[in-house]
């Protein structure tokens, strides 16, 4: 069975530093077990045997804190930066250029595709900045995925007859 840890990077950092979830998670991972804390049971290990663990996280920052060295060193790290704005300018360029269509539309609503592409961009780009996660608000955080509904929500309107 894999067991998916998703959002590692928020719990909460105590007084000492420590993330309590997080090293409950890495007894889990290291001794293959939890230790019973119940009054009659306390200190005995109830092994859990074949596991797989995969965990996700954003990078520490805005509310989101960085995880132990000794939790990390159990995973094959993998970082996936977020396309530069010209990339992510060229991928829903190519999109809204094959939609806007000359056959359909005038050259006055052609001509605005590039503006829409930079004012669609410009105003994500400030949201993600402006409303980060923090440990009490972590509800939500602004992605790349944002940026696809909003055009996936102008190509609907485009393809409408």
């Amino acid at each position: 069975m894999t067991v998916f840890l998703d959002d590692v990077s928020m719990p909460f950092v105590n007084t000492w530093g420590d993330q309590e979830t997080l090293e409950i998670a890495r007894q889990l991972v290291e001794y293959k077990g939890i230790y019973f804390l119940s009054k009659d049971d306390i200190g005995f290990l109830k092994n859990i045997e074949n596991l797989q663990y995969l965990a996700a996280m954003n990078h520490p920052g805005g509310g989101r804190n960085d995880i132990p060295p000794r939790f990390k060193r159990h995973f094959f790290n993998v970082n996936m930066t977020s396309p530069s704005q010209r990339s992510v300018e060229n991928i829903y360029g190519a999109i809204l250029e094959h939609l806007f269509n000359p056959k359909k539309y005038s050259t006055n609503v052609i001509n605005m595709r590039p503006f829409l592409i930079d004012a669609t961009i410009s105003i994500w780009d400030a949201v993600r900045r402006r409303l980060l996660p923090t440990p009490s608000k972590f509800h939500y955080s602004f992605n790349i995925r944002d940026l696809a509904s909003v055009f996936g929500g102008i190509c609907k309107v485009v393809q409408q007859p």
